[in-house]
């Protein structure tokens, strides 16, 4: 048999033996959020998020902490969502997630969806209605079971991620910046 031949067969048998596997790489999951911390400890960003995980059940956590607006978060800003994960020598590498205009009302109404923010804002005792005013909200624990019914993806890869969420004004002036790091999981 020719090397190419070889080669060729070898891979179909590969591809086989990864078919048959019980590994699932994609699916429904559960988020268990890490850690919470701003991009950059040395700045004093007007919108910060002040989050920190506390486990509730096996699939969701509760988020406490605080948001502190020294500014209003409002639809004159736009949000970025940078998403990066691990790839396999342990390197970081990160590619944009969204980009939003308008987004107090991107937030809610399509990230978040109207159930999920009504939650959220209730457990912050933030307006639900957007803007955001100048003011320091603190969680009574959001339960991250609620991002079931939001309108977040309903499958995606399994792995360890970080992410970072940026808010900017008109002029490109980060606002607010705040990296978390996650676990997607699978139910089991």
């Amino acid at each position: 048999m020719n090397k190419k031949k070889i080669i060729f067969f070898s891979f179909i048998f590969e591809l086989f033996i990864i078919a048959n596997t019980q590994i699932k790489l994609i699916g429904p999951f559960w988020v268990d959020f890490k850690e919470f911390q701003s991009c950059n400890l040395s700045i004093n960003y007007p919108i910060q998020f002040n989050f920190y995980p506390r486990k509730d059940t096996k699939y969701s956590e509760l988020l406490f902490g605080n948001i502190t607006l020294q500014r209003p978060l409002d639809d004159s800003l736009r949000m970025s969502i940078l998403l990066g994960n691990f790839d396999t020598i342990g390197l970081r590498k990160e590619n944009s997630l969204a980009h939003v205009k308008k987004a107090c009302t991107s937030l809610k109404m399509g990230l978040y969806g109207e159930k999920t923010w009504k939650i959220f804002t209730d457990t912050f005792k933030i307006p639900a209605d957007c803007p955001w005013s100048i003011g320091h909200y603190v969680s009574s624990g959001f339960n991250t079971s609620a991002f079931k019914e939001s309108h977040f993806p309903k499958s995606f890869i399994y792995g360890k991620y970080t992410s970072r969420l940026l808010y900017l004004d008109r002029k490109n002036n980060i606002i607010s910046c705040t990296r978390i790091s996650i676990i997607i999981n699978p139910y089991s």
